[in-house]
């Protein structure tokens, strides 16, 4: 079922998450790892994690006891960065 775009801009409108996505650009992380960029809870993060995960923007890989997070189509990235530049300078 395709998801609707209303609902690919909710997930997306928190600055947490769009932290996590930077984070993940170039190379896949563990939950752990994210934990130490961020001054939240491990389960708020963890709840924006899976708001990503669900609505299919990153994967996560059992490695051992780990959770290793990836974004699955780069375009995202790409998409976030393209926002930014079209957002009036303050």
């Amino acid at each position: 079922m395709k998801q609707s775009v209303a609902a690919f801009f909710k997930v997306l409108g928190s600055e947490q998450r769009i932290r996590i996505l930077e984070l993940l650009d170039r190379e896949s992380r563990c939950i752990c790892e994210i934990q130490n960029h961020f001054d939240i809870d491990k389960t708020t993060l963890s709840r924006h994690i899976k708001e990503l995960v669900s609505f299919g923007i990153i994967e996560e890989k059992k490695e051992g006891v780990k959770k290793i997070l990836r974004v699955k189509d780069a375009r995202i990235l790409e998409f976030i960065k393209d926002a930014e530049r079209l957002l009036p300078e303050r």
